[in-house]
């Protein structure tokens, strides 16, 4: 036993003094490793603040809301008191309508709730209570949004008829971000009144259960309806493929920091092989020699780990302003970055990271050991045992997604693929290589050389060509995906924006009766309707000729805007398609509320583009009286100018905002490409990863090739002909991964579309191909990788090694 400890302690100290001696393979280990856990540290925090902002609404959030069936017909002040003398004192009226409030320069949009304080339960009334000191009535906001006002204890807003009003800001986390809540009785202040501004509904501040429901059902009265606000369905798709991009980046990245793990320990043991094999000639076990490197890892996973969670909470810390904005502007909601402890990290972390390295070292801990057997048989390389593996993952791929339609076998479909396409690539990389050796003629002696090398080399790097493999096609097919999505965006947001000119504003019905002669304002109305029981919410569409083509469908039925104008047909959405699993020319049953169904056809199916609704198209006359106004209102204005049509709107009320369709389509693509930059930047970084693990298979490889190297200078060959020649076979082989990456890429992208979305999200759109976008990807990889490679190229000894050059098998 004695003898046993000794053995490993005396392991142990030397492994302490191979690392300090070349400290650089221990520390790119420790390096490979913090990555890793900073990556997906910093991915769980962004989606568990994501998740938390978007699925945990405030307490003042709308969950039911009494409003008016038809828009004609508001809730009343009668109505109010009716059902709050009826036992229902969790309702609180409101009126809601977007405005600005100020900031140094400059405006910021908000949404102002304008609530019945008294009626609010102890602690959710922000905006009750006395004026301050300066004479200011409270209002409420949410902290992150005072955080991003300049002065934090007053605001300026502005409320309707052109009235700017100062306010005492009062914290409380109750309200809605990018929401400013007051007391409805400061609201109907001035010349404000009931018959100009109507309540928006009544709100029931929390929980409801299902026999509240059906009871205040039954009391309301008969032109007012109870809708639920929020629900699965609500928190959008957006935000989940936000989410679900970001982890499968980041597991992308722990996949290639993997990699690099692999050839740091293989070139870390190679160089320590020598000073091993004396330990096993002095007696030292080859198991404690095993046991000792074990530990050496888990010690060196340790510090990583730690060290890449406090590095991934710092980076979830850099980012939130970026993503609060994203979150505010895109998703309508709050990004809080949530107070969590480290400590609670570090073990899960640490355990994870000890797993995965001991699991990743098994390969190189397997040669290392067969190398110190005092007595060994060389180990030929297989690969043609490699070819019925890549078959029989193709296989089992489609398989998964034929049997298995849902996301996560869509996803592990690709993980599935992506291996089989890593299979193929180690088969054929070092045959094509081989081909293009024959035809290099000999009378070229270092290009002949250097492509019989690049051979021998595919077959020493394939761990590192695979982690560029993925790296590359990840790239290829999130840069084809994004890029086709944009593109797709852009086209549908040129036909669907049909007018001159749009006008948000809370008061459209006021903006309709103040449009001047030749001005022509087109209204959305929207009501909630079922079809075939399952909620969807039913949208209006002008119907005349000019607005037809605007609408892009599949229809294949005859004169399909001839049966909308009659009412017996109906557009539907591809996410309502998808979810109903409806088909062009299918008869549906559609009601709206408290109404009987009707049968309608399904004449076409149009793509939107983001929206987690299900939604479906009517005529404006069938929607406008059980509906109300909703989103922009449409302007076309022949005979009027730009300016003169922006001179009128200036005249409305304070919520009303004009924008052209320039702007707008300028807007939404800046959102869009905001909201792809962090998937950018892993994207980037794993391709950083992947080209440091091709550089430590090059690194470690050196080693081997000195020999040769040295032969090759003593028999005349200049040492510059030599760094070509080995920058050539680098660069041969990253080509052919490259060639093999690209069209893995494109079937990787269309994967995404068509199955990712198509379950996760119920909406897919087209995949487009464009080559400069492939091209680009390549360049920057294939450019990035050779840059690093010519780094240990250019530290080649020019010196000729005697005993090297004799020593060349």
């Amino acid at each position: 036993m004695q003898r046993s400890i000794t053995a490993l302690l005396l392991t142990l100290k030397t492994l302490v003094a191979l690392a300090r001696q070349r400290a650089w393979e221990p520390l790119l280990v420790w390096f490979s490793v913090a990555t890793a856990c900073a990556g997906l540290t910093a991915v769980a925090l962004i989606n568990d603040n994501a998740s938390q902002s978007i699925s945990k609404p405030p307490a003042l959030a709308f969950h039911y809301v009494v409003s008016a069936k038809q828009q004609s017909q508001p809730p009343t002040q009668h109505d109010y008191a009716l059902l709050r003398r009826a036992g229902f004192t969790q309702l609180a009226a409101f009126v809601q309508f977007d405005t600005y409030v100020k900031e140094a320069t400059e405006t910021v949009p908000i949404s102002v709730i304008a609530f019945d304080s008294t009626a609010l339960p102890p602690g959710l009334s922000p905006a009750a209570g006395l004026a301050d000191a300066s004479g200011y009535a409270p209002a409420g906001m949410n902290p992150h949004l005072a955080a991003r006002l300049s002065n934090a204890t007053s605001v300026e807003v502005k409320l309707p008829h052109n009235q700017w009003q100062h306010f005492a800001a009062v914290m409380h986390s109750a309200v809605p971000d990018n929401t400013v809540v007051i007391d409805i009785a400061q609201f109907y202040a001035s010349d404000r009144s009931l018959n100009g501004y109507p309540l928006s509904g009544m709100a029931w501040i929390g929980k409801m259960n299902k026999a509240k429901r059906e009871a205040l059902n039954t009391a309301l009265p008969s032109h007012l309806t109870l809708t639920e606000q929020f629900s699965e369905l609500d928190q959008g798709s957006v935000p989940d493929s936000f989410k679900l991009n970001l982890w499968a980046m980041g597991m992308l990245m722990a996949l290639v920091c993997l990699f690099i793990i692999i050839n740091a320990l293989h070139l870390m043991y190679r160089a320590r092989l020598a000073t091993l094999i004396r330990l096993r000639q002095l007696g030292v076990s080859a198991n404690y020699i095993t046991l000792s490197l074990l530990l050496e890892m888990l010690l060196l996973t340790g510090l990583a780990s730690a060290a890449g969670v406090i590095l991934g909470f710092q980076i979830s810390h850099w980012v939130s302003p970026a993503l609060s904005q994203t979150f505010s502007s895109l998703f309508n909601a709050a990004y809080q970055n949530q107070s969590q402890s480290l400590v609670i990290w570090f073990l899960p972390a640490w355990l994870i990271s000890a797993l995965a390295v001991a699991l990743v070292a098994m390969i190189p801990l397997r040669k290392l050991k067969a190398s110190l057997q005092l007595r060994r048989a060389p180990t030929p390389v297989y690969v043609r045992g490699l070819l019925p593996i890549a078959v029989v993952l193709w296989i089992l791929s489609g398989l998964i997604f034929l049997l298995i339609p849902t996301t996560t076998g869509a996803l592990t479909g690709i993980a599935t693929v992506l291996l089989a396409g890593c299979t193929l690539m180690a088969v054929f990389l070092p045959a094509l290589l081989a081909v293009c050796s024959r035809v290099i003629p000999a009378r070229w002696p270092v290009w002949h050389w250097s492509f019989h090398s690049a051979v021998a080399l595919s077959l020493r790097t394939r761990l590192a060509a695979c982690a560029f493999f993925i790296a590359l096609t990840a790239n290829v097919g999130m840069n084809v995906m994004v890029d086709s999505f944009r593109q797709a965006t852009e086209s549908w947001l040129s036909q669907r924006l049909f007018a001159q000119a749009y006008l948000y504003t809370a008061a459209p019905q006021e903006a309709i009766k103040q449009a001047p002669e030749g001005l022509t304002l087109i209204p959305r109305y929207a009501a909630a309707g079922t079809i075939n029981n399952a909620k969807v919410e039913v949208r209006s569409f002008p119907t005349e000729a000019q607005f037809q083509k605007s609408l892009l469908t599949d229809s294949t039925i005859l004169h399909p805007w001839r049966k909308f104008i009659e009412h017996t047909g109906l557009f539907v959405s591809q996410q309502t398609a998808y979810r109903l699993n409806l088909k062009t020319g299918q008869t549906v049953q559609l009601s709206f509320a408290g109404e009987t169904q009707k049968d309608y056809t399904v004449i076409g199916i149009y793509p939107d583009y983001g929206n987690p609704a299900s939604q479906v198209l009517l005529p404006p006359d069938q929607v406008s009286e059980r509906g109300e106004i909703n989103g922009a209102i449409a302007i076309m204005g022949q005979q009027m100018s730009q300016a003169d049509i922006q001179q009128w709107a200036n005249t409305l009320d304070a919520s009303a905002k004009l924008y052209d369709t320039d702007n707008i389509m300028a807007l939404s693509l800046a959102e869009f490409d905001r909201t792809f930059v962090i998937t950018d930047a892993l994207n980037v970084v794993t391709l950083l990863v992947a080209a440091l693990s091709f550089l430590m298979s090059v690194a470690l490889l050196s080693l081997d090739t000195r020999p040769q190297l040295s032969l090759l200078r003593a028999l005349g060959v200049r040492s510059l002909a030599i760094r070509f020649g080995l920058l050539g076979q680098y660069l041969l082989i990253l080509v052919f991964c490259t060639l093999m990456a690209i069209p893995a890429g494109i079937l990787l992208s269309w994967l995404l579309v068509d199955r990712v979305n198509r379950y996760a999200f119920y909406w897919t759109y087209p995949l487009v191909i464009d080559p400069i976008v492939m091209v680009q990807s390549a360049a920057i990889s294939i450019g990035l990788l050779m840059v690093l490679l010519s780094l240990p190229v250019g530290k080649l000894s020019s010196k000729i090694n005697t005993r090297e050059a004799m020593n060349v098998d």
